[in-house]
């Protein structure tokens, strides 16, 4: 996939994609209503646009959403990244595999991810020490379980093994976060990630808001609250959780929006920007 701004297009597992379905569907992009859709993903890839004149140090890996049966990779990918280098952050978008493909593999991309930005953090001018994960919608979920696994990685069968893959911040957009609560799951998210009858065990591992401890990384949220897609609760309820265990959050609620919205509204970028000049990853 060619998109213009970025640098290079990585790809996420060099040595074979572990799990990879060979059922002879192809790769396939639409875009119909202005939002471009990657659909049939087998073989995952990172985009990277690192930061060049006013580069910060810091940076963050981008995971667009979709109900995990699309990758919505430019108003919540693309878009998301430029904006970021204009504040000196660099950006990774991540085309993660999605529904054939069930839980862990998402998250499998989505830590490897984690360990090419990290393995490479000198050569892009960037602090290993400040890298976060950014999601959208279910990309929101997959993100909010990156944050919360820290380094309890999926695998570690690869050339990066022994590279940490933990989120030093998170930030959560619209984001699908529990999968046990009936009032604000998502259950296409649900049953695309882990299809008709998980375990209850399940469902409550990739439920971001009973994961936290007072080690999780410090996160933003931005929601609206006439969300009729993912009920703002989402981000509520795990704000919340992370409050209790005293790890530093902000939640930015708009009045209006909806869901999807992405860089469609630019409400949520200075709070953004100024949460992550507070917490010191700016400087």
């Amino acid at each position: 996939m060619e998109n213009c701004g970025q640098t290079e297009n990585i790809v996420l597992w060099p040595e074979g994609v572990p799990g990879r379905i060979d059922d002879g569907s192809q790769e396939t992009i639409t875009k119909d209503g202005g939002i471009m859709r990657v659909a049939k993903i087998h073989d995952p890839e990172l985009y990277a646009y690192p930061a060049t004149a006013n580069n910060t140090g810091a940076a963050v890996v981008i995971c667009p959403g979709g109900g995990y049966s699309i990758v919505a990779i430019e108003h919540e990918g693309f878009d998301v990244a430029k904006w970021f280098n204009s504040i000196g952050v660099s950006a990774f978008v991540l085309k993660y595999r999605l529904s054939p493909y069930r839980h862990p593999i998402p998250l499998l991309d989505a830590q490897q991810a984690m360990r090419i930005v990290r393995s490479r953090a000198a050569e892009w001018g960037i602090d290993p020490n400040r890298i976060g994960v950014m999601g959208f919608s279910a990309g929101g979920h997959l993100a909010s379980t990156v944050l919360t696994h820290g380094d309890r990685p999926v695998c570690t069968k690869n050339a990066l093994g022994e590279v940490s893959c933990r989120a030093d911040f998170a930030i959560l957009s619209y984001p699908v976060v529990s999968l046990v609560n009936d009032t604000t799951a998502h259950k296409g998210s649900a049953r695309n990630l882990l299809g008709d009858s998980p375990s209850h065990d399940l469902l409550v591992e990739l439920s971001a808001e009973t994961q936290v401890t007072a080690q999780t990384a410090p996160t933003f949220f931005f929601h609206a609250t006439n969300d009729t897609g993912v009920p703002y609760a989402n981000s509520t309820d795990l704000a919340a959780a992370l409050t209790k265990v005293g790890v530093p959050t902000e939640v930015f609620l708009m009045a209006e929006g909806g869901h999807g919205f992405g860089m469609r509204r630019l409400d949520w970028t200075q709070p953004l920007a100024d949460w992550l000049e507070k917490q010191g990853f700016l400087g």
